[in-house]
């Protein structure tokens, strides 16, 4: 299915326990590491990743897999820069409202204060997860803490 101009498998994403909403490709990769290294399960029944294609579409997502959609166990990680963008997606067509970075992580939304794609990958700028270095995979780390079992 496209939304957004993304190609999201809404099979897949319905079967999930989680959906994490991810700004981009490179953010869906430092989050898909992190989870790993965390032993959780990526697919299937487990976590489902998706790449939103940028934070100005989380509106659209929202609208298919929030409370009025398929109603999926949403999560997201987003840049520090897109904080208020999602705060306010979240309340017109989300899981609820927040005043506060605080009030955001009760909803399962958390905030990275460093972009995770800022120069933090090899030459080839390309976001596998091979290519995602250590200060990007800390920063994904930090805005996604243990306490967020998916």
């Amino acid at each position: 299915m496209d939304v957004a101009s993304v190609d999201i498998d809404l099979a897949a994403v319905s079967k999930a326990q989680k959906v994490v909403l991810a700004e981009g490709g490179s953010d869906k990769a430092a989050v898909e590491v992190v989870a790993r290294r965390r032993g959780q399960v990526l697919g299937g029944a487990g976590i489902c990743v998706v790449a939103m294609g940028g934070a100005t579409n989380i509106g659209h997502f929202l609208a298919l897999l929030g409370p009025r959609g398929i109603n999926a166990r949403l999560a997201g990680l987003c840049d520090a820069g897109q904080e208020g963008f999602i705060r306010e997606a979240l309340e017109r067509g989300g899981p609820g409202s927040s005043t506060s970075r605080t009030g955001l992580e009760a909803l399962g939304f958390y905030v990275c204060t460093a972009d995770l794609e800022d120069g933090r990958f090899g030459t080839t700028g390309t976001a596998t997860p091979s290519a995602i270095s250590a200060p990007a995979r800390r920063s994904a780390a930090r805005s996604w803490p243990a306490s967020c079992r998916c």
